[in-house]
């Protein structure tokens, strides 16, 4: 009800704004109202789905509870980001990631979790087009790199070394994710 409510109120500000309100302003601040929904708001364009007014949705596949809470804040203090969910172990994670097919943009994967482990789950996943899966691991062997490239990851990244370089790969994600 959130969404279709939304999506009706949304249809209704764009129609208003294209025939009632002038200038850039009134448009901006529509938009600015938008995206302070918390609803996804979903609009057909272009032959795809895009979520309008929300930042890139990031779902992290990480079993170390440090390592887990330092990255979800960091991700969204740094980058137009909003973690959705976790899970520590193989099986947790493709069960909601099947569930919530639509629900998120970005899964981020350890190779090494408390039961199962990453490689397998890429290989599970089925990413839509707009989807990413990226690895961030402390095995970063290039074996390991190739396998988890062949397997389905689109970007691989290690977590002792090369966390600048991860954050803004997901900065450009964001910054590329329909607004």
């Amino acid at each position: 009800i959130v969404c279709a409510l939304a999506y009706i109120v949304f249809e209704g500000m764009t129609a208003n704004t294209n025939r009632h309100l002038a200038g850039r302003r009134q448009r901006h601040n529509a938009r600015i109202s938008l995206r302070r929904m918390k609803a996804d708001v979903l609009l057909w364009s272009a032959g795809r789905w895009l979520t309008l007014g929300m930042q890139l949705r990031i779902y992290l596949v990480e079993d170390n509870p440090i390592i887990l809470e330092w990255l979800a804040e960091a991700l969204e203090e740094l980058t137009d980001t909003r973690v959705i969910g976790s899970s520590g172990t193989e099986c947790e994670a493709c069960r909601w990631l099947s569930a919530h097919r639509c629900s998120w943009d970005v899964v981020v994967v350890d190779l090494w979790l408390a039961q199962g482990n990453g490689l397998e789950l890429i290989r599970q996943l089925n990413p839509t087009v707009a989807q990413k899966v990226v690895v961030l691991t402390n095995y970063p062997t290039p074996q390991m790199r190739e396998l988890c490239i062949s397997a389905g990851a689109h970007a691989f990244f290690d977590k002792s070394t090369e966390l600048d370089e991860f954050t803004t790969y997901v900065f450009k994600e964001s910054a590329n994710y329909p607004h």
